[in-house]
């Protein structure tokens, strides 16, 4: 695996997470 391709898989994995995590909190602050 090449750092580039390594690279993007922790880029998009941080972005999903970021993404759940924003929907949680907006789902928290509804509540």
């Amino acid at each position: 695996m090449s750092v580039d391709q390594l690279a993007r898989i922790v880029f998009l994995n941080n972005f999903n997470w970021g993404i759940a995590s924003y929907n949680q909190f907006e789902r928290l602050s509804k509540a």
